[in-house]
């Protein structure tokens, strides 16, 4: 004969509670829509409209040549040489999604996933600064838009111009856009400019290891661009330079 195991739900939850905790529950999700609302509106102003999204224009080099087309100087804020996705190697896209963003063709914006673990992450370590959760589309938005600084609102201000990037570009146009504004130290800005500096090639060019260290420098490009082992060894890869006490073969 099969025992059969009787709960007495009454011992467990008072007359009346569960009606009670569901009516809280609701209310307490009532009250966070409605702050989000709220917060949402307040910071509109502060975000790209989309003419500016739909208009975004890089600093470029300025190019003085002679009347032969010999190129007598070169003026520029920024050394920048824009590329298109086709002239960018796979290798690159690889490493740049391996290092910043696994779930970067997944998600709409925001990786939520990511910020629930590095939320928790930082909870424990009692630092709620201490692991970003960023995705390439949220680092862009920051390049493009925003402030460096790290606060609430900025986050949220990041997040939301972020899905708003994620509504007007394609993937590929956002890897397009993140790899030529990047800045990869020793004055190189964009993928291209970056080729020519450290490699003396174009970016169509990048062998896989020349692709993982310039995707290394990313995390900190002046102070990377500046180790011996990026000077003594140019395809040494990401490994070595995020470890230059380690012996290269």
């Amino acid at each position: 004969m099969t025992a059969r195991l009787k709960i007495n739900y009454n011992s467990i939850v008072p007359p009346g509670g569960a009606k009670k905790y569901f009516a809280l529950g609701i209310a307490f999700l009532i009250l966070s829509v409605a702050v989000g609302l709220i917060v949402i509106s307040s910071l509109q102003s502060d975000l790209p409209s989309l003419a500016q999204l739909h208009n975004i224009q890089p600093s470029l080099i300025t190019k003085v040549y002679d009347r032969n087309g010999e190129l007598l100087k070169e003026f520029y804020q920024e050394r920048r040489i824009l590329v298109s996705f086709n002239e960018i190697p796979p290798y690159l896209i690889d490493c740049l999604l391996a290092t910043e963003d696994r779930r970067f063709y997944s998600h709409w914006g925001i990786d939520l996933k990511r910020i629930f673990g590095a939320t928790a992450s930082n909870i424990l370590k009692m630092d709620l600064t201490a692991e970003g959760a960023s995705t390439i589309t949220q680092q862009l938005a920051r390049k493009l838009f925003l402030t460096p600084e790290k606060n609430y609102i900025r986050k949220i201000k990041e997040a939301l111009t972020a899905i708003k990037i994620e509504n007007t570009y394609s993937k590929n146009e956002i890897l397009q856009l993140y790899l030529n504004q990047n800045y990869f130290g020793r004055g190189a800005y964009g993928i291209q400019a970056a080729a020519q500096t450290y490699f003396a090639k174009d970016a169509r060019d990048l062998t896989l290891s020349d692709c993982a260290l310039l995707i290394g420098l990313l995390k900190a490009p002046n102070r990377y661009s500046r180790t011996p082992v990026l000077q003594w060894y140019p395809d040494a890869g990401r490994s070595a330079l995020v470890h230059p006490s380690r012996p290269v073969p």
